[in-house]
């Protein structure tokens, strides 16, 4: 490089890169790189004073060196291609410190000489986070793989939605077989209830519910209908708009003898003046909704003759009257977790009660909470009696 090119890089080093985390080297183009010419941000970047020659690879970390050399090799083998920018790598700097540069590679021919013109940005705060937050992802993946809930995440104004494979297992597909799209979701739904879940998922994004929460159908692979309680919250901009969406789906069909049942709860919340006719009237197993703001109680047929109360002896009165003495806390507590969130989707429990007569009973309550019109959330719980011979 010519003595006046290399003023015109420093003026224009001094001028673009004085005081940026990004620092412009350049450099030879072959092994081991000797630097030529490096704006001021080289120096805080791996800390070393004075003008003496710099060789690039005595700065990158031993463990990327073969692969820096590699790539680099690769692109100068290539002088047609403008510009190359690789994978971040890691450097070494005189402090010992371990820092990750994004780096952007230019060949400059202008003076018939080769000469590799270089940007490090040093990224490593933001690479560190991206590691953790991938990392972070990807355990909660395995524990709500481990759980059967699927994951999603919806980027809103785009048809984009990352479906996770156990979201895509429950209606009994391969993770190829359903693209990352909003329209897979919908065409699954039958059209009454997208409209339904659309209002509640704009009435969370406008701030009206701090979580959006639906229960609906979805048509399996094979053509029969899978029973999802979907939840999520928005994430928000600095201006508080909602850009992005993240929820979970529990499969509710795989709690034996619920799904029949959860038709008729799912009503509740899209159709509340079909209640008692579809909710309990109709439903052949013990019922019970317990509203999370008012305390009342409501119980169908199948519970009443379970446990023989009615629903207004109940009101009020549920951990008193009816929970085992020694079982009331936990219940109290399981309870509180549904008011707080703090709660799985779909919780079972075991819990000793009592009949209106006396007799002791054990049963395996299985629940979930949904969310009225009203704002009143609803504890919906499906109770077994698995009480052992006397």
């Amino acid at each position: 490089m010519t003595a006046a090119n290399l003023s015109v890089y420093s003026e224009q080093f001094a001028t673009l890169f004085s005081g940026h985390r990004i620092a412009c080297l350049v450099c030879q183009p072959d092994p081991p790189y000797e630097v030529v010419h490096h704006s001021q941000g080289l120096h805080s970047l791996i800390h070393f004073s004075g003008d003496h020659p710099v060789q690039l690879l005595d700065w990158v970390h031993p463990d990327d060196r073969k692969r820096y050399q590699r790539e680099l090799n690769a692109y100068a083998a290539h002088p047609e291609t403008q510009s190359f920018e690789r994978l971040p790598f890691r450097i070494l700097n005189q402090n010992g410190e371990i820092k990750w540069i994004r780096e952007l590679v230019l060949i400059d021919n202008s003076d018939g000489q080769q000469q590799l013109i270089l940007s490090w940005e040093d990224i490593t705060k933001r690479y560190l986070e991206d590691q953790q937050n991938r990392e972070n992802k990807h355990q909660f993946n395995l524990v709500l793989d481990s759980l059967n809930v699927g994951f999603f995440e919806f980027l809103l104004g785009t048809n984009t939605v990352f479906y996770s494979p156990t979201w895509k297992k429950q209606l009994g597909y391969e993770p190829y077989e359903i693209e990352d799209k909003f329209t897979e979701w919908e065409k699954r739904v039958p059209p009454k209830y997208v409209t339904a879940v659309h209002k509640n998922l704009e009435k969370h994004l406008s701030g009206g519910s701090e979580w959006y929460e639906a229960v609906f159908p979805m048509r399996h692979k094979h053509g029969h209908q899978v029973w999802i309680l979907a939840k999520g919250k928005a994430e928000r901009d600095a201006n508080g708009h909602p850009y992005k969406v993240i929820g979970t789906h529990t499969d509710l069909s795989a709690v034996q003898k619920l799904p029949k049942q959860l038709q008729a709860l799912a009503d509740i919340e899209f159709h509340p003046e079909t209640l008692y006719q579809r909710a309990f009237a109709s439903a052949p197993v013990p019922l019970s909704l317990f509203n999370l703001n008012s305390n009342n109680v409501e119980i169908n047929a199948k519970m009443v003759e379970l446990c023989g109360y009615q629903s207004q002896e109940l009101t009020g009165q549920v951990y008193t009257r009816f929970f085992h003495p020694d079982d009331r806390q936990a219940s109290i507590e399981a309870i509180e977790r549904h008011i707080r969130n703090a709660t799985p989707n779909l919780e079972t429990v075991v819990r000793r009660a009592f009949h209106k007569n006396g007799r002791e009973l054990t049963l395996r309550i299985t629940s979930f909470v949904t969310t009225l019109e009203n704002d009143d959330r609803v504890l919906c719980s499906y109770i077994e009696d698995i009480t052992g011979p006397a």
